[in-house]
């Protein structure tokens, strides 16, 4: 793998395309993002829902890069 590949594990995927947005966690039926801005908690069962429900949330109100973790 280089720098440029995201990993194969489904939380390694999210935390690679969303990590600088979302502090991600997940494993065994209950995924969790936390907005790095506001806080604000995503839940899912899936590492696919949560996937969806980051891609609506960013699209609502995205969320500042800038924003340290």
């Amino acid at each position: 793998m280089t720098v440029d590949e995201p990993p194969q594990d489904a939380l390694g995927r999210l935390q690679w395309s969303w990590g600088s947005a979302y502090g991600i966690v997940g494993a065994w039926g209950t995924w969790v993002a936390r907005r790095r801005d506001n806080g604000r908690l995503i839940n899912a069962d899936s590492p696919d829902r949560l996937r969806e429900l980051l891609l609506r949330d960013y699209q609502d109100q995205p969320v500042p890069r800038e924003v340290a973790p």
